[in-house]
């Protein structure tokens, strides 16, 4: 099945807090999904696709996967 890539940079995740990871599972249906650490306060997003994305759902994700981790802190 195709679909988009979703990268997520996160400056939670690390061996401490493997549970971060969980709050993305409700994605994987839809997208395949790459989290990464960083080194900033906020995280960071990036979809790749072969097809349009459209602004209004990637703001919409943006804003579902802030929620997840502020539920998680």
């Amino acid at each position: 099945m195709i679909k988009p890539i979703l990268t997520i940079g996160l400056p939670e995740l690390d061996n401490e807090n493997p549970e971060i990871a969980d709050a993305f599972t409700p994605l994987k249906n839809d997208y395949y999904i790459i989290l990464y650490p960083i080194n900033r306060d906020e995280p960071e997003f990036k979809v790749f696709y072969e097809k349009d994305f459209n602004d209004v759902k990637y703001e919409e994700l943006k804003q579902y996967i802030k929620d997840q981790l502020k539920a998680k802190r």
